[in-house]
């Protein structure tokens, strides 16, 4: 796979629901810190099928949705970057 590698620190957690996704996936983010986040979707081939900005976030828990609309059935892998620092979820949309 040619994911990124994960670099810095952990956002804190990343949760989608619902899991497995038909429609918008919402993803609750506990995060430590405050900065510009981005939320990147990968195919499991590596490719980023998704990459949405999502302005400046302050710290605490966030929830933000993702169309997955047009995406094809199977597993993806979640991608929340905030001021730098990366978590990570698995997702599946069915």
């Amino acid at each position: 796979l040619d994911i990124p590698a994960v670099v810095g620190t952990s956002v804190g957690s990343v949760t989608v629901y619902p899991n497995p996704v038909y429609g918008d996936a919402h993803l609750t983010v506990a995060g430590n810190m405050a900065g510009m986040a981005t939320v990147r979707v990968y195919d499991l081939n590596g490719r980023m099928v998704i990459d949405r900005q999502l302005g400046r976030v302050d710290a605490g828990e966030q929830t933000f949705s993702v169309s997955t609309e047009g995406l094809g059935k199977g597993m993806y892998l979640v991608n929340v970057i905030i001021g730098g620092h990366t978590s990570v979820a698995k997702m599946m949309v069915r």
